[in-house]
């Protein structure tokens, strides 16, 4: 499970649970086809799980028949529809973006004031529990977006050179994405921790690093781009969260959040959402409410 911030666009504070309401997991619908978006790749996983582990070998699996095979490893029933694609039933919400959410949370004055006077605010979205000038949210017009932009730009540019003195010792080092393409290729012949061991001995990924370089899951793979794309990219994020839930009620969120911050979105798609969720921030009335939430999945 994970946790991710989200901004919330809002007339008014108390417009916030309606507008989330739609995306709760929790929330059960009539039984319907989920299908599988990568069966091919569950399958070969699931292949190589066996392979590690014989004595997960059952008679009666026809191991050449991927419905055979991912129903008994996951103990549930895997149908296959007449295009040859793979689903199995659920009552999952299909729109489920969350299971838990609260305004702030570790998140906690995720925006910052532009004005020294702070605003009138509900105490859920005050600025008293964090530094002068930190809070959940407030009306747009009084919310320091470009600022935020700046700073985000400005801590992107330390991390890089902080990177960067290090890297330049370890030039052959590979980021975790070149072994996961790997394993991916061939889960068998390449077992997720071969990948794991050869990522981890690279005398690179052994050394020590400052926190805010130490903090991205694969720091070569963060930083694997120049200094002015990588403060470029950080200072179009700078005011979103992971996703921005909109007023009209729509999600905008560069892919699908997973289990430990695992996500399948590409670098492409963190900047069709940087562009697209900062043109509508940028739209917004001075007086719709910007507020930060913390979400878990």
């Amino acid at each position: 499970m994970t946790h991710f911030v989200l901004v919330v666009a809002a007339d008014d504070p108390d417009d916030v649970p309606e507008l989330m309401e739609p995306f709760n997991e929790n929330i059960e619908v009539p039984d319907r086809p989920q299908y599988l978006t990568d069966w091919r790749w569950e399958y070969q996983r699931e292949l190589a799980e066996i392979a590690a582990h014989p004595e997960r070998t059952r008679r009666g699996v026809d191991y050449d028949n991927p419905a055979e095979v991912l129903e008994y490893m996951w103990g549930e029933r895997v149908y296959q529809d007449d295009q040859g694609e793979f689903y199995v039933m659920s009552t999952v919400n299909p729109n489920a973006k969350w299971d838990l959410w609260s305004i702030g949370g570790r998140y906690g004055g995720f925006f910052r004031l532009a004005t020294t006077v702070p605003p009138d605010l509900p105490d859920d979205l005050e600025h008293t529990a964090y530094e002068d000038g930190a809070v959940n949210g407030a009306p747009k017009r009084f919310l320091d977006l470009e600022g935020m932009r700046s700073e985000a730009a400005d801590r992107a540019g330390r991390a890089w050179d902080a990177f960067e003195a290090v890297r330049s010792q370890h030039p052959q080092a590979k980021g975790w994405s070149a072994f996961h393409e790997r394993f991916r290729a061939n889960p068998i012949a390449y077992p997720i921790t071969q990948a794991r061991n050869d990522y981890w001995d690279q005398p690179l990924v052994r050394e020590p690093l400052p926190e805010d370089v130490r903090s991205s899951p694969c720091p070569i793979d963060r930083f694997n781009t120049s200094r002015s794309v990588h403060t470029r990219r950080a200072y179009d994020r700078g005011p979103l969260g992971f996703a921005l839930l909109t007023r009209e009620g729509e999600w905008m969120a560069p892919g699908r959040m997973g289990w430990f911050a695992t996500t399948d979105a590409t670098q492409a798609d963190w900047e069709t959402y940087a562009t697209k969720a900062n043109a509508y921030i940028d739209a917004l009335s001075g007086d719709t409410y910007l507020i930060a939430v913390d979400c878990h999945i």
